[in-house]
């Protein structure tokens, strides 16, 4: 198949994730659903789809060879689809149920370290992914076949996820009592709250393109521009993946003055690599253009570590349930649907636009998202993080409590 169905296959990954979450967040706001109640069923299910996904493309890499009738070949395309979106569906219906029990069981004060700490946790996996698979391959593909030692062990991992989910978490979980509202939300009044929650939406949704995008272009380009054999594009983005995990330990916590500084330096870093995926100019010498690829892969990717502290400014700060329509049920239904859809078209538009077009243009691509982005942040998101780190006239010129009001008791205010 072309790149544009390569693509495809990766995405559509992440469009199984979004109906997934879409559907069990139907079944837990609609039909009342109660995820701590049933969370070890509820996740068992969730990965047993998962399960079937890693089992239907290990049937696939397992039926693939040289000679194959197109009839053949249409069908395992089809069904290559079909276990890419199975896989996501899984995985959605998991997501879902764990970002409502975060809310539940973890209290306002811990609510963007858990978050944090899940996302590196992510993040870690995301790394180290590519590069055990490209070295598992190179160990195994001579004996057994490309990619069959990959898919045998996708389905190994998953089955054992299932084992230990079964053996380990408890049928419930208690909920611990948490506050309403956060400090940070009812300190800001609703016009102010609502351009932060659409201002983070509008920013994880374009995250969502270029991580989607930047997770298969550089490999890609590897490929096709610098002839590079196809396991080692995958060690390389694992390093370069892995180099953001570390990256990302260095955030400072929301309530700290430098992190907005620090978005900024993200989104410049960013903004540079975007430049660097053209492989430099023409003068420099032909063996530094990968190089400089990978560095631009590197620092586009650096967006990824921001959010998760999107993800938690965006819950911290959603209305009350039934006030608004961005509460977080609200909230949650915009920003799914958006970053699952982007998240698909993010790698089929970056290899069609490669293939089509050329490196250029995805380079082009990549940095008018990233400076979209950016001015998103600085209109939408930077007037209202750490507000009350400022001085008391700025507070009271946005129509916020003081500090000591915030400090003092709402009996002692009366």
């Amino acid at each position: 198949k072309d790149a544009a169905f390569s693509g495809l296959s990766i995405g559509i990954y992440m469009g199984g994730v979004g109906v997934g979450s879409i559907l069990m967040f139907f079944v837990m706001t609609r039909w009342g659903f109660q995820p701590l109640q049933r969370l070890r069923s509820g996740l068992l299910v969730s990965v047993f789809v998962f399960l079937l996904g890693s089992v239907a493309y290990a049937i696939v890499v397992f039926s693939t060879s040289t000679l194959l009738s197109s009839e053949k070949a249409r069908s395992l395309s089809i069904l290559l689809i079909l276990s890419r979106f199975l896989a996501g569906f899984g995985a959605g219906l998991a997501w879902q149920q764990l970002y409502v029990s975060y809310k539940s069981v973890v209290s306002a004060d811990l609510l963007e370290k858990t978050i944090f700490t899940a996302q590196v946790l992510g993040m870690l996996g995301m790394a180290l992914a590519p590069g055990a698979g490209a070295m598992l391959d190179i160990m195994c593909s001579s004996k057994i076949g490309q990619f069959r030692a990959v898919a045998v062990a996708g389905v190994v991992l998953v089955a054992s996820m299932w084992i230990a989910l079964h053996l380990l978490l408890p049928s419930s979980i208690p909920a611990v009592t948490t506050q309403t509202e956060t400090q940070r939300s009812s300190e800001l009044q609703p016009r102010h709250r609502r351009l932060l929650l659409i201002g983070t939406i509008a920013i994880s949704s374009g995250r969502a393109f270029v991580a989607g995008g930047v997770e298969v272009a550089s490999v890609f380009i590897m490929e096709t521009t610098y002839s590079m054999s196809l396991p080692w594009p995958g060690v390389l983005t694992g390093i370069a993946f892995t180099l953001i995990t570390f990256r990302a330990l260095l955030m400072p916590p929301l309530e700290n003055k430098g992190i907005r500084n620090e978005f900024r330096r993200t989104y410049s870093l960013s903004l540079f690599g975007a430049v660097l995926l053209t492989g430099g100019p023409p003068f420099l010498p032909s063996a530094a253009a990968p190089c400089l690829v990978l560095l631009g892969d590197f620092l586009v990717a650096l967006v990824i570590i921001l959010e998760g502290k999107l993800l938690a400014l965006q819950m911290q700060s959603t209305f009350p349930a039934g006030t608004d329509w961005l509460d977080l049920d609200g909230t949650t239904m915009i920003w799914q649907i958006l970053c699952c859809i982007m998240r698909v078209l993010g790698p089929w538009t970056a290899r069609y636009v490669i293939e089509s077009c050329g490196q250029n243009a995805y380079a082009v691509l990549q940095l008018l998202v990233l400076a979209m982005l950016y001015l998103v942040f600085e209109l939408l998101v930077a007037p209202f993080i750490n507000v009350t780190d400022e001085h008391e006239g700025q507070s009271k010129a946005l129509g916020l409590p003081s500090e000591k009001q915030i400090a003092t008791p709402v009996h002692e205010q009366s």
